[in-house]
């Protein structure tokens, strides 16, 4: 949503991210470029999860740097998992922006979770990263003050920017209202784990039901 609504803003806008698939490709999407970017075939130990971020943060660092060159980026916006800008290698006029979805060390945390010692590295991984960008945008006060809390001196200027959602698109204006003893539907969006809150929804129809 957010590159489509820069796109028809008049602005030139590229999306570079991982293609699981390990092909690559380059596609025309909703008036912005995607990059489609194989990640690199090294074999790493899954209790190593800071290699495989290390590696994926250089691969991103080298399509950027052949596209920049043809392109010259005046803004670079970045995520704050997996430590993906690391590696990025930036002109002195070209601001990074990172946005904190929710560093792992914040999710950690939160939900009181045992890490291993990769997992450990990985948030380590993560805050580097942040050091890096020029400004930080959090969806919510929570992830900011928590972020800021948890990774400590040496970030840069952070401010709450919220999800930006284009409700229309999801309005149902046909919909029929529903009638009295017709079954509850209700949808949930996201993968089933427990950090998502699926049993939130659960519990939700269960006391419209009651």
């Amino acid at each position: 949503m957010q590159a489509t609504a820069l796109a028809r803003a008049g602005l030139s806008v590229h999306v570079l991210t991982l293609d699981p698939t390990g092909v690559g490709s380059v596609v025309l999407e909703d008036g912005f470029v995607v990059h489609r970017i194989p990640a690199s075939q090294a074999p790493v130990p899954p209790e190593m999860p800071y290699v495989a971020a290390g590696l994926w943060s250089t691969t991103l660092a080298a399509a950027y740097r052949g596209l920049d060159a043809e392109v010259g980026f005046d803004l670079v916006q970045a995520q704050d998992y997996y430590a993906e800008p690391l590696h990025l290698e930036l002109r002195p006029e070209t601001p990074l922006v990172t946005y904190l979805n929710a560093p792992s060390l914040v999710v950690s945390e939160q939900f009181g979770r045992i890490r291993t010692p990769g997992e450990l590295a990985l948030e380590l991984l993560e805050g580097a990263a942040l050091r890096r960008a020029d400004l930080l945008l959090a969806p919510t006060e929570l992830v900011l003050a928590e972020t800021l809390r948890l990774h400590g001196e040496g970030l840069p200027e952070a401010i709450v920017c919220p999800h930006q959602v284009e409700l229309e698109r999801f309005a149902c204006s046909d919909r029929e209202p529903r009638t009295p003893g017709a079954p509850l539907r209700a949808v949930f969006i996201g993968r089933l784990e427990p950090l998502k809150g699926p049993a939130h929804a659960l519990r939700t129809v269960a006391e419209a039901r009651a």
